[in-house]
């Protein structure tokens, strides 16, 4: 994706050297401020003054900032809409959100918006025959842009900015005919980044689904459907976790590890659980009544929001854990095909409907394992391993890519507006 084609301006005017503007960048384009080449006043209408009255109104939840563009405007009627939606708009206006969290959130106002109404929490910029909407409204996305409102907003407890502040802010203005080429070139390059975006994110969605498709197609082939089965309890032991008092908590460096559902969430645990936040000793456990269980435990949460995740784990340690945690730890059974079973579980089928959902010990308990016999397991284990994680390569791939791809916007624009050197 090159940069947009650039022809050498003709030289500025004397009425714009009058006029203020900054020197030239240096690829010859003169710098001027926004107020130079928007209209300065909108117009206001208050929709109080006509209640009867049904509006269109846009705020800051219309607009998709990912999208650059406004998604929905609301229609009440006038004695319903906020006092802050006043501000007449017309096709093409640019808008600029002027406070955080939103600040510098930016939509074109399309031709079926014309002449209705938005927040106060907008800068309105309407061009003027000097510069091209589409051009106004690709610069205004730029980071260089951004970062000069950001600016203007350090360290304010409040941060907002003032249309005065926005309409201030300098925009390199090439002649009409190159605004537009750039522009359009912006959004032939956007329009790629566009198809490139969707295309990566059908991949990954794809890729996403893999791990089920794998383990979904190993357990359910006719050879499978012919593996005897028995109850989980009998090739394997149910445990539950045990509750952990807060005042024998936040040591480090003891003998075992105490697991949280937050410690199978954190950085590099997707799998295996290989370190905690909490560890106990001797004592301690005594103390809570509790009981350390080996590696290749398999643990999954069993209460709250927490169990609808559907997260399972390994311990890859001796460890303990609380008790919003079950565990299943194999015992005739090889552990990497108990693993690679209990994730095809969905945990929510065995959750009860209460407020808090959660999962009995005996149901899973009661839960009955197809069991082919120990090398085949083992084996069988070992190809789910392989397959799975090159399920996992692919998908860090795409994400990367998509991660890539989400960036080039930016780049974009920053060439078409940075100087030529």
């Amino acid at each position: 994706m090159n940069r947009p084609d650039i022809q050498t301006p003709r030289p500025r005017s004397r009425r714009r050297e009058e006029a203020g503007s900054a020197p030239a960048a240096g690829n010859g384009w003169p710098s001027v401020k926004l107020d130079e080449v928007c209209v300065d006043s909108t117009g206001t209408r208050d929709p109080g003054a006509e209640p009867d009255k049904t509006f269109r109104y846009v705020d800051i939840s219309s607009v998709d900032n990912r999208a650059k563009r406004i998604t929905e405007a609301k229609t009440l009627p006038g004695k319903a809409a906020p006092s802050r939606a006043r501000q007449i708009i017309r096709t093409n206006d640019v808008l600029v959100a002027t406070t955080r969290p939103n600040l510098n959130a930016v939509a074109r106002v399309p031709s079926e918006l014309d002449g209705e109404i938005c927040s106060t929490g907008f800068c309105v910029l309407r061009p003027t025959s000097q510069v091209d909407s589409e051009y106004l409204f690709m610069f205004v996305q730029s980071d260089a842009f951004a970062r000069g409102l950001a600016d203007l907003v350090k360290g304010a407890l409040y941060p907002a900015v003032s249309d005065k502040q926005v309409r201030g802010r300098p925009i390199p203005l090439p002649p009409l005919a190159e605004q537009r080429r750039i522009a359009e070139r912006l959004r032939e390059q956007m329009a790629e980044v566009a198809r490139a975006r969707a295309a990566v994110r059908a991949q990954l969605a794809a890729a996403q689904a893999l791990p089920a498709a794998v383990l979904r197609a190993h357990f359910t082939t006719p050879a499978a459907l012919r593996w005897p089965r028995r109850r989980l309890d009998e090739v394997a032991n149910v445990v539950n976790g045990y509750g952990f008092a807060e005042r024998l908590q936040g040591h480090t460096g003891l003998a075992f590890p105490f697991i949280k559902v937050s410690d199978m969430n954190a950085e590099g645990a997707e799998l295996v659980v290989s370190r905690a936040a909490n560890t106990v000793d001797f004592a301690m456990l005594k103390e809570l009544g509790a009981r350390t269980y080996p590696a290749g435990t398999v643990i999954f949460p069993k209460v709250g929001g927490a169990l609808l995740t559907n997260k399972k784990r390994v311990l890859g340690f001796e460890a303990t854990f609380d008790n919003n945690v079950m565990g299943v730890v194999p015992r005739e059974v090889d552990g990497g095909w108990l693993l690679r079973w209990v994730q095809t579980i969905d945990l929510r089928t065995l959750a009860n409907t209460q407020a808090l959902p959660s999962i009995r010990q005996s149901d899973v308990a009661a839960l009955e394992i197809p069991l082919p016999p120990l090398p085949e397991q083992r084996a069988l284990a070992t190809r789910l391993t392989a397959e799975l994680s090159a399920a996992t390569t692919l998908r860090a791939a795409l994400e990367a890519r998509l991660a890539e791809i989400e960036r080039l916007p930016a780049a974009l624009l920053r060439t078409a507006f940075t100087p030529a050197p």
